[in-house]
């Protein structure tokens, strides 16, 4: 499979994704079995590169439009909440928005302080929104112009294993997250 990196230089806007390229339908797009793309950002808890970070585990990665958005606050707090659950499956969280790296960082310690979690995953900031127009989550149609959010389960060998969308308002179940991972987890044994 031919890679073709779309940013060639990760450091210009500390964000980078490497997918594989276009397909006879036209640009690519996530699907199940394929290998996740690579992909570099400034995340709450410093440069990230995903296949480096992930590679070996189950990854639970949640992507938002924005920071501050009552969906995205409920997803972090339960996904915080339930982190022992993903460590016990030795499961890694990762969550995205679109804000810049500041707000995210700000964010996660008002979450932290008001809700008493804390929120030990990393989430990378996608500012310029190039990590989301790769993975499809600016849906653009005569219908409709709206963000969604989506949630990938990687497998250990990086290749997507789950790939679930939700309308912006409508939050994720951490433990419906943890019995997929469960599932998938049992149907490798």
């Amino acid at each position: 499979m031919k890679m073709s990196k779309f940013f060639e230089d990760p450091s210009a806007n500390r964000v980078d994704i490497q997918t594989p390229g276009p397909t006879a339908e036209g640009a690519w797009i996530p699907r199940i079995g394929e290998t996740f793309p690579d992909l570099w950002a400034d995340s709450t808890h410093g440069e990230l590169e995903l296949h480096r970070w992930a590679s070996g585990h189950y990854t639970v990665f949640f992507v938002h439009p924005s920071a501050y958005t009552p969906t995205s606050e409920i997803d972090v707090i339960d996904m915080a909440r339930h982190q022992t659950e993903f460590d016990i499956r030795g499961c890694r969280v990762l969550g995205m928005t679109q804000s810049d790296p500041l707000t995210e960082r700000m964010w996660i310690e008002e979450i932290s302080a008001k809700h008493e979690v804390e929120v030990n995953f990393p989430i990378i900031s996608d500012e310029d929104e190039r990590i989301a127009q790769a993975l499809g989550m600016n849906q653009h149609s005569a219908h409709s112009d709206v963000p969604i959010c989506k949630t990938f389960i990687i497998s250990p060998d990086l290749r997507i294993s789950s790939i679930m969308e939700f309308p912006v308002v409508v939050p994720r179940s951490a433990m419906e997250l943890v019995r997929i991972v469960d599932a998938l987890q049992a149907a490798r044994r």
